[in-house]
């Protein structure tokens, strides 16, 4: 093994996946693809550092493989501003919508209240 494990990293509960990330992508030779499909996840929040690495290798993966990408911009870090501003951009014109927190905890409550009355229709 090339890697270890964080000592004091929880196992997974029960109906919780781990994703062992081996490269800058999430997806790239994980069952992160599978996991989601099977659950039938249509859109991915991508969050973390480093947004210009990590962050936007997995946003474009996402976005190749059709899924919505959702980007909270306050919710990634880079090492350097100008890079994380460039990342931001990027995805927001190519691969997904670059959105606050905020704005994305907005739209879930109103995407429940909306299923929430068509479920009592």
């Amino acid at each position: 093994m090339f890697f270890e494990l964080y000592d004091q990293m929880l196992p997974p509960k029960e109906g919780e996946y781990r994703v062992v990330k081996h490269k800058y992508d999430a997806f790239f030779e994980t069952d992160l693809d599978s996991i989601l499909r099977n659950n039938r996840i249509k859109t991915i929040i991508i969050v973390g550092t480093a947004t210009n690495v990590c962050c936007e290798s997995t946003a474009r993966s996402g976005f190749f493989r059709d899924y919505q990408v959702a980007f909270p911009s306050d919710c990634n870090a880079s090492f350097d501003d100008g890079m994380h501003q460039a990342s931001l951009k990027t995805i927001d014109m190519f691969f997904g919508r670059v959105m606050t927190t905020e704005e994305l905890l907005d739209e879930m409550r109103n995407e429940l209240g909306r299923n929430d009355r068509v479920a009592a229709e």
